[in-house]
């Protein structure tokens, strides 16, 4: 009969035997890219071809792994990478002003969407002057031309957080800031003094759509869901009792606030789910049902 000491040494025994045979496999590569000073907002994607872009916001000079100088403050910095994490191509997009970068995609014409909020005038890569923060969207070829831009905003600023695309080929640009005028982008007045602002553009980046929703309190918007109808799913925190378009109080500090709206905006439902503290919400994901 074993004892207890030599169970124990056979169950260690098949255990090194377990880790020997469970090999982790080899990194294939790895790369650290940047330039003399800050890169953030790292977003990475692989494409249908099999390569990479890789992207983010960056203030570095021409430096190290950069080829471009920074227009203004930060700038978009995307680049392609090859199979072998080579970098193909670099470029720094902006303005005098700053370029945070939120977003990248690939489209189903094997182009590159890039989404994010600008605060230049007309200067550098920017065509189109931006009332404090615009929401600032770029559509790229894979050789690195822009296609085609657009700004969009109203006054008082606007930062885009989220952006999805949409089965007619569009998108959906969501994001949070100061959205009282009706003025330039906006239709519709705010509630409070930061509201969910969304956007509804079409292959080319023109505007269809937007909607305002909110409280009299702050509400910032960060993350989108496409439905099975058609419609999205909005989610972000809220301090806003009822007022405006809530329905709902918050319980204290900032609650998750949930909006489904249809296709064109209208209001499906609403929830306010939270506890005694602060809660905030970065995304969801569809269930089977």
């Amino acid at each position: 009969m074993k004892t207890g000491l030599s169970l124990l040494n056979t169950l260690f025994i098949l255990l090194l035997a377990f880790k020997a045979s469970a090999q982790v496999p080899p990194v294939t590569w790895e790369k650290t890219i940047g330039g003399n000073s800050t890169e953030r907002q790292s977003l990475f994607i692989q494409l249908s071809d099999g390569n990479y872009v890789a992207a983010g916001s960056s203030n570095s000079s021409l430096t190290y792994d950069k080829t471009e100088d920074t227009e203004g403050g930060y700038d978009y910095w995307v680049m392609l990478l090859d199979q072998t994490g080579q970098i193909v191509w670099d470029y720094s997009l902006g303005g005098t002003g700053n370029e945070e970068i939120t977003q990248i995609m690939e489209t189903t014409s094997h182009e590159l969407m890039v989404f994010g909020t600008s605060s230049s005038s007309v200067s550098g890569d920017v065509t189109e002057t931006c009332i404090s923060k615009h929401f600032w969207i770029l559509k790229m070829d894979l050789a690195g031309n822009i296609l085609w831009q657009n700004s969009i905003g109203g006054g008082g600023g606007q930062e885009l957080t989220a952006a999805i695309s949409t089965p007619d080929g569009g998108y959906l640009l969501g994001g949070r800031g100061f959205t009282w005028p009706v003025d330039g982008d906006k239709t519709e007045v705010g509630y409070g003094e930061n509201d969910y602002w969304i956007v509804k553009i079409d292959e080319d980046g023109n505007v269809e759509w937007d909607k305002t929703y909110g409280g009299d309190e702050n509400d910032y918007l960060t993350a989108l869901n496409l439905a099975d109808d058609g419609g999205y799913l909005l989610l972000g925190s809220s301090l806003s009792d009822i007022s405006g378009i809530k329905t709902e109080n918050r319980i204290q500090h900032d609650d998750n606030w949930i909006i489904r709206i249809d296709n064109v905006g209208n209001i499906v439902w609403q929830n306010n789910i939270g506890g005694i503290n602060s809660d905030f919400i970065d995304g969801c994901a569809k269930t089977s049902d």
